[in-house]
């Protein structure tokens, strides 16, 4: 859960500094809002349900690059 934890921090960095460039992007607020949910697992969660809530969010983040973002997310995937 530590290295999910470490890896969603970065992934958030990044999308607060795209959301201060493109200020109330809808699909930015929704991958935001996706990370912040994972983050508030509690550590004492079973790992094993931490991959469904990462896959809704690469599908999240999958969505918004094919609709044609005006940014990029690559090189923040994990699968």
């Amino acid at each position: 859960m530590a290295k999910m934890v470490e890896l969603l921090t970065t992934l958030m960095q990044h999308v607060i500094t795209l959301l201060n460039e493109w200020e109330d992007h809808p699909g930015l607020q929704k991958v935001l809002n996706v990370i912040e949910i994972l983050l508030a697992i509690p550590l004492s969660t079973p790992l094993a349900k931490a991959p469904s809530g990462l896959q809704f969010l690469l599908n999240t983040m999958q969505m918004l690059q094919e609709n044609g973002s005006k940014f990029s997310l690559s090189g923040m995937y994990f699968g």
